[in-house]
């Protein structure tokens, strides 16, 4: 059995399906920039759970948000789109980061438990 599980877009009217994502891994819990240009997601194609986001759902343009020892999960854009939150487990313990999509030095925020969607 494969552990991959890949992430596919859609347009509204149900043509044009394309494939976000493409490779052996798992990749979950996609989430659309408000600008509607980028989807971030979670991947453990490194064997290990970490935030990457793709631009206009084209698999070849592939970034990197955090690189970490510890488990980066569930990501959402902030409602301006400059900043992904996500969860990290460290030693059992759930804590809230937040992160430039461009892998500029995550922050914790000192809340723990899992990122929910930004207040609209």
């Amino acid at each position: 059995m494969s552990d991959q599980i890949d992430i596919k877009a859609i347009a509204m009217d149900g043509s044009e399906l394309r494939e976000v994502t493409h490779n052996q891994a798992g990749n979950w819990l996609p989430r659309w920039s408000p600008d509607g240009a980028a989807v971030v997601f979670e991947s453990n194609r490194d064997g290990n759970s970490e935030i990457y986001y793709v631009i206009n759902s084209s698999p070849r343009d592939l970034h990197r948000v955090t690189n970490s020892a510890s488990p980066d999960l569930a990501p959402v854009w902030s409602r301006d789109g400059s900043f992904v939150a996500f969860t990290r487990r460290d030693m059992g313990q759930l804590e809230v980061w937040v992160a430039e999509p461009n892998m500029a030095d995550p922050q914790p925020t000192g809340q723990h438990g899992r990122p929910v969607p930004w207040p609209r």
